[in-house]
């Protein structure tokens, strides 16, 4: 009896290893092959990987470089990423890039030249060079 008990155990965590090990590889496959769209014809367009448990391993940052005056900085991340909006009179406001959406707790942020933007970013036109951040930010009450 005990020595079925004990195959029984050796049984039980060969599975469970066999199980992380699967887990473990289908993770690295997720994050490294299906969340990353790269760029290869402009590498400063890369999206840095920014992982965090709590947002289940997804990438939160993105990093572009405009390569003409003019575009928009949505134009921008519609080319390099899959995005989804939502429009309001103000303009454009993303509400999804790449899967990940915008929540009561969380939205998307962008940032020119390390600047908060100004305006929606269907509606703010760049110059060859400027960087753009988007950013998947906590929504902070703002101090009265």
């Amino acid at each position: 009896m005990k020595a079925l008990l004990l195959l029984m155990k050796k049984l039980l965590f060969v599975l469970l290893a066999i199980g992380l090990a699967v887990a473990t590889g289908y993770g690295v496959y997720v994050v490294f092959f299906t969340q990353l769209k790269l760029d290869t014809a402009n590498p400063a367009n890369q999206p840095p990987l920014v992982l965090e448990p709590e947002k289940n391993l997804q990438v939160t940052e993105y990093s572009l470089v405009a390569t003409a005056s003019g575009q928009t900085a949505l134009g921008l991340l519609e080319s390099a990423q899959e995005v989804e909006l939502k429009q309001y009179d103000f303009g454009a406001m993303i509400s999804v890039i790449n899967g990940l959406a915008a929540n009561k707790s969380y939205y998307w942020a962008f940032y020119i030249n390390d600047e908060y933007a100004k305006q929606a970013a269907d509606k703010t036109a760049l110059n060859a060079g400027d960087k753009v951040k988007f950013k998947y930010e906590k929504i902070e009450a703002f101090p009265l």
